[in-house]
């Protein structure tokens, strides 16, 4: 199961990311990491947040819900880094092959965010030149992440359970889903 698949003449494949990245601008004063997120590689993303100060702000936008509760942006209270490491582990597999959220981690202290988002793309903002020595040390390669097309996310039913615990077990605050995040239905 993989979050992306893509079409090739008539059927269907799984797409992974090569490792990869490009620093981008998003405006004429501020860039951004643009990288692919292998599947089944916890590691990546546990190193970058070793690179940054807690606590961390975390931000799980259900953009996509198959029940589980109401789109939006649901904010969590400071987390340290042990505890964000454990969310991730404890909900690796469902948050690695599902495609009905982002996950946003920001560190306040540098003004450092990390956004993983539906596409199996990490975006990192701040201090860049950190995020890519951390990526290239990884492995990774520059070049630019790009997504095939025509493509697909994938909601599996089997993740259903997951989603509904992940939304439980931690202390949320809800807020509307922002217009930008808002998928439509499924």
């Amino acid at each position: 199961m993989h979050k992306i698949s893509y079409q090739c003449v008539d059927d269907w494949f799984d797409f992974v990311h090569p490792k990869i990245f490009a620093r981008g601008s998003i405006s004429p004063e501020a860039f951004r990491l643009r990288a692919g997120f292998p599947k089944d590689d916890p590691a990546i993303l546990h190193r970058l947040l070793d690179s940054m100060p807690e606590p961390f702000l975390l931000l799980y936008v259900l953009h996509t819900p198959r029940g589980e509760g109401a789109p939006g942006d649901i904010k969590a209270i400071p987390y340290r880094l042990k505890k964000s490491k454990n969310l991730l582990s404890t909900y690796w597999e469902y948050l690695s092959r599902d495609a009905r959220f982002d996950l946003w981690f920001y560190s306040p202290a540098i003004n450092a965010t990390l956004v993983w988002d539906r596409h199996d793309l990490l975006f990192a903002y701040g201090p860049l030149d950190n995020f890519e020595a951390i990526l290239s040390e990884w492995g990774c390669q520059h070049g630019y992440p790009v997504l095939p097309s025509p493509h697909t996310h994938n909601y599996h039913a089997g993740f259903d359970i997951s989603a509904t615990q992940l939304l439980e077990r931690y202390p949320w605050k809800r807020s509307p889903l922002h217009q930008m995040d808002d998928q439509g239905e499924p």
